[in-house]
């Protein structure tokens, strides 16, 4: 069942995360934006969504994602301060 919500602006939303928190500002039922803040040294899990896109953008520092292949080997990327990745449905990201 999809829950539909007004256009409009959200208020942000804060959520701790064993590794820093991430604070989401924006949220449909197939997209989501969010700022990670990651603390140096820790790291994330590995995540798969099968409906929702996602947009990471570096603000400071430099991470190194693990991107799932639809065939093969996951790939490194890594993405310095100002750079962005979009992942769409399907693919898994760590």
């Amino acid at each position: 069942m999809s829950v539909t919500r007004p256009a409009g602006p959200i208020r942000p939303e804060h959520v701790p995360k064993p590794w820093g928190h991430e604070t989401i500002w924006a949220r449909t039922d197939r997209y989501v934006g969010k700022i990670l803040h990651v603390r140096a040294g820790e790291g994330l899990s590995l995540q798969y969504h099968r409906r929702k896109e996602e947009t990471m953008r570096v603000l400071s520092g430099a991470v190194t994602l693990e991107v799932g292949a639809e065939r093969g080997e996951p790939r490194r990327v890594r993405l310095g301060r100002a750079k962005a990745s979009t992942r769409r449905p399907g693919r898994a990201t760590a």
